[in-house]
């Protein structure tokens, strides 16, 4: 991969459990996203035969963004892309 083509800063987030005090009480909503890393992304639109295979799914999948391999990064993550405060799940 081309490091000169990560031109985008995606921030990492994951659903948090929600924290409790030493009584057991909640101390912060549950199913809130919380950071967990800022990484730099290649984006590029979909095109032939991804795109009609996407559109097949009724997906609104359109563009695909590349990052380097990192550890700790699991499906159930989403990110945001901070150029354009874009949500992605």
């Amino acid at each position: 991969m081309n490091p000169a083509k990560l031109n985008r800063r995606i921030l990492l987030q994951k659903k948090s459990n929600g924290e409790e005090d030493e009584s057991g009480y909640p101390t912060s909503p549950e199913n809130e996203w919380e950071d967990v890393m800022t990484v730099y992304a290649f984006r590029e639109p979909l095109r032939g035969r991804e795109f009609f295979a996407a559109a097949a799914a009724n997906a609104e999948l359109t563009l695909r963004y590349k990052i380097r391999y990192r550890e700790g990064i699991t499906p159930d993550m989403r990110f945001k892309d901070l150029n354009n405060s874009r949500i992605c799940n």
